[in-house]
């Protein structure tokens, strides 16, 4: 920019003259310099000032915006789009109800979403305690003891449930052909079947798996070793289950046809009772060599309200003096039965290596095949469980 000339001759001569004309030149080009700045300011600076930079009377901009836009937020346009009305829509419940106020509209509301709760809370409860009953008999207890130098366990199952249903003992096998049961631990039968309770239940051969004796399932006769195959079968008694789980034995031989057709759908066949109508028949009957032995032992026995007791004890460890699990013999298994039950009926199932009590998945009693550490197979089972909702 070029200074204006201020040093003037005292005489107006053609010296002064040219001063003004530069003067006046200089003056036009800086006032297009300037309205060039200034258009440029207000057409292409937009961000050269903020809200907070601009001062408004004694506030700034930027806080005037502010109360404005809250004023804003509190208003609604009118119907007649011009007008500032109240927001009525805050004083209209769930339901499409007007109240006089806003809190009005709120206490109500927030009634009905505490009874929604409420009720959600109660439905959850209810869906617990049904999934909780379905699973598993809270009824089914089991007690340990000691006795004979062998640690014993009793399961207890009642007759009836709390509300007076029937506690359904039933018969199971693995597989897709009961004629050719497939052999499974009574653990994993428990768990496949939700199962509350599960007992092995009749002695069976092998290679391949069939069972031994009278076999009825769900009233079908079963294809099953007999007498004529493997002798020892001729001294074993069938246990019957009755519909209403009575328990009835009956002699070697009485055929599976003869015992359905006394109305009972369902047995196993083991070696023969221990009990009948309360009384010891161990000493009329012998089933095996091992009768006298000391074994781990299962036994099936009904009260004479029809509560049904499973025994279980273990056997077969003598390695430590603290640690000894001697087994019992028959006549010691009856005399522990007696010790805590009335007892009318009882029967010897399998035992040995085969001998399980599986509560809720659990095996209660201890194992005795591959030095402790493996639970055998079996062919059959004796369970209880819920029908599942």
């Amino acid at each position: 920019m070029v200074n204006y000339k201020d040093n003037f001759p005292l005489a107006i001569n053609q010296q002064f003259r040219q001063y003004i004309v530069d003067n006046a030149r200089t003056a036009q080009r800086d006032k297009e310099f300037l309205t060039k700045i200034i258009r440029d300011h207000k057409e292409n600076d937009k961000q050269v000032h903020d809200s907070e930079q601009i001062t408004h009377e004694n506030s700034t901009v930027n806080n005037e915006l502010k109360n404005l836009r809250n004023q804003v937020r509190n208003q609604v346009i009118g119907a007649n789009g011009n007008s500032v009305s109240e927001v009525k829509d805050i004083r209209v419940d769930i339901d499409g109800n007007l109240h006089e106020l806003a809190q009005d509209r709120l206490n109500v509301d927030f009634q009905k979403i505490s009874e929604v709760a409420d009720s959600a809370k109660g439905l959850a409860d209810k869906h617990e305690e049904a999934l909780e009953k379905t699973a598993f008999y809270n009824e089914i207890t089991t007690t340990k003891g000691r006795k004979y130098d062998t640690t014993y366990y009793l399961t207890y199952i009642p007759h009836t449930d709390s509300e007076g249903n029937l506690i359904k003992l039933k018969k199971g096998v693995y597989g897709n052909d009961p004629n050719s049961p497939e052999g499974l631990t009574p653990t994993e039968f428990s768990k496949k079947n939700v199962a509350t309770f599960v007992s092995n239940a009749s002695t069976f051969s092998a290679n391949p798996i069939r069972l031994h004796g009278e076999q009825l399932l769900n009233g079908q006769i079963l294809k099953s070793v007999k007498g004529d195959e493997y002798k020892e079968v001729d001294k074993r008694w069938t246990v019957a289950i009755g519909d209403d789980n009575t328990l009835e034995a009956f002699q070697p031989n009485i055929t599976a046809e003869q015992i359905r057709n006394e109305g009972y759908n369902n047995t196993v066949s083991a070696f023969g009772p221990l009990i009948i109508d309360g009384i010891d028949v161990l000493g009329d009957v012998g089933y095996s060599s091992n009768d006298t032995q000391n074994h781990p032992r299962q036994v099936i026995a009904q009260l004479p309200n029809k509560d049904i007791v499973f025994f279980s004890c273990d056997g077969r460890e003598t390695k430590h003096d603290w640690s000894i699990e001697k087994g019992m013999t028959l006549k010691e298994v009856v005399n522990t039965l007696f010790d805590h039950y009335d007892v009318k009926f009882a029967y010897n199932l399998d035992g040995g290596g085969s001998t399980s009590s599986v509560v809720r998945s659990h095996k209660i009693n201890k194992s005795s095949d591959d030095n402790k550490t493996s639970e055998r197979k079996v062919a059959d089972f004796l369970y209880i469980n819920k029908e599942v909702v």
